[in-house]
């Protein structure tokens, strides 16, 4: 998963030289949300769900999709790709962090070790700032929304944890990217409506099926 979030960087990049930010996270989540719809009739997985954990699971959805999407993909298009997938490198420090926070799991001494060495890392690549690394102030709002983004896909890492005790990850993924999208496309439906679908290229488009198959459905799974 996390080889694929790597690459998957890289793959956004190229294809927002040709898609609008929203244009193409547009297609992308709705195209994911319909590839897991697709793998639920293939399992023959049901989607009902309880009326509690209906309203838990949206509330999940909307924060780790609908406005982690929103904030990763403006992000992106603000910063560069290294930039990017450091900041969200720092992910599983907060996923720990909470769960500790939420008494869901306890940090071993070894982890708490492994936490500080990760700040400790962070900082000594940043104030190294070679390569395609950078820190400017053109990059830093776009920075700044794929820290808030890193929030929230921790949150959403660490509240998926019951559920995945009780239903499948296929289960789990396909309910809560679905809701996530019917919440995410009025954002962007006309970033899609505008999109140039006769000029762009097989390279862009490549980029976009790369990033909706394998950085979301299988990375989710």
């Amino acid at each position: 998963a996390v080889v694929m979030w790597g690459v998957n960087f890289s793959f956004i990049k190229i294809a927002l030289r040709e898609l609008s930010p929203g244009g193409f996270n547009g297609v992308r989540l709705l195209l994911t949300a319909l590839v897991f719809c697709l793998l639920m009739g293939l399992a023959k997985e049901r989607f009902a769900v309880s009326r509690k954990d209906f309203w838990k699971l949206l509330a999940i959805g909307v924060a780790g999709n609908t406005i982690y999407q929103l904030l990763f993909i403006r992000g992106v298009s603000l910063t560069t790709a290294s930039n990017s997938s450091l900041i969200l490198s720092t992910s599983p420090i907060f996923v720990a962090l909470m769960s500790a926070g939420l008494r869901i799991e306890r940090i071993h001494w070894a982890a708490w070790g492994g936490i500080f060495i990760s700040f400790f890392g962070l900082y000594l690549v940043i104030a190294e700032r070679n390569g395609s690394l950078r820190f400017s102030s053109q990059s830093l709002k776009g920075d700044f929304l794929i820290f808030l983004g890193t929030i929230l896909w921790a949150s959403y890492t660490v509240l998926a944890k019951p559920f995945l005790e009780e239903m499948s990850p296929l289960k789990f993924s396909a309910i809560t990217v679905g809701m996530g999208t019917l919440f995410y496309l009025p954002f962007t439906a006309r970033d899609v409506s505008h999109i140039p679908w006769g000029t762009i290229s097989c390279q862009a488009w490549a980029s976009l099926f790369f990033s909706a198959l394998f950085g979301l459905v299988l990375g989710y799974l």
